[in-house]
Formats: structure tokens, C-alpha cells, sequence
């Protein structure tokens, strides 16, 4: 399993949006977590429902 996560979204080609998370191990319990540090979409793209997806 990757600890590191980059996610991008692309229209024709074009990246539009990103996702950087990384997973935790946890002491709590056997299930690890998904901590995202940072999302971004190009401002011409916002409200369009990209980061959501």
C-alpha cells in the first residue's frame, strides 16, 4: 500500500484539479485513515462538482 497519494483531474488533457493525501496508520485501531492535505481546482473550474468527485 502507497502512504503517499497524488489525485489529478483532467479535462481534454488538461489538469483541473489535484488531491494530495496520505494514509495514517493508526494506534486506535487496525484501520488505517486517509488524511487529505490539500485539494486545488483551477478557477475557471470551480463549482463544477470536480473536487467532490
Amino acid at each position: 500500500m502507497d502512504e503517499n497519494c497524488f489525485y489529478a483531474a483532467t479535462i481534454k488533457e488538461k489538469v483541473v484539479a489535484y488531491a494530495i493525501a496520505y494514509i495514517q496508520r493508526r494506534l486506535d485501531t487496525t484501520k488505517n485513515m486517509i488524511c487529505l492535505y490539500e485539494i486545488g481546482t483551477l478557477k475557471s473550474y470551480r463549482k463544477m462538482g470536480i473536487a467532490k468527485k
